[in-house]
């Protein structure tokens, strides 16, 4: 069974002493122990730094203004196309996150994240989106609100 990764290691003088630590690995329970922490800390710095990279902020920013859009509101930063889909939404997403700018493992992340949500809320959806009823008929009696004019933003990304 293998394991699938986006990006490569960073490269950086902390996580260079991780790949050391494991390259000289000798089995070692207090050297085992070093080089947990010093991953646990390298994470954790990563984490810090997540949420200052322009991707994330771009993702993030995104699927705020989809469920203004959906509420009938205005998407400042992108153009919908009548009755969307999840395809034509994910695709409007990525004009929306560009890689150029910030980390590409994080516009990688974020974009695979915000698609995962938009594609989540069109299955729990589908049904709602399908019955050939106005959605804004169907949101009192939905468990999950169809994207509609009549949606309020807190409901539409409740959803997400």
């Amino acid at each position: 069974m293998g394991h699938e990764r986006v990006g490569a290691l960073p490269k950086t003088k902390p996580w260079r002493k991780v790949v050391k630590g494991i390259a000289s690995y000798n089995g070692d329970e207090e050297q085992s122990r070093r080089i947990a922490n010093q991953t646990l800390e390298n994470v954790r710095d990563r984490f810090e730094s997540i949420q200052r990279d322009p991707n994330v902020r771009a993702a993030f920013k995104f699927l705020t203004e989809l469920a203004v859009a959906g509420a009938g509101g205005q998407a400042i930063t992108f153009q919908l196309p009548d009755n969307p889909t999840a395809f034509t939404i994910a695709r409007t997403l990525d004009s929306a996150v560009p890689a150029h700018t910030g980390s590409s493992e994080y516009a990688a992340l974020a974009k695979a994240a915000a698609t995962d949500a938009i594609a989540n809320w069109y299955v729990q959806n589908a049904r709602i989106l399908r019955s050939g009823k106005k959605p804004a008929q169907q949101v009192a009696s939905a468990k999950s609100p169809a994207f509609s004019s009549r949606s309020s933003p807190s409901d539409i990304l409740t959803t997400f």
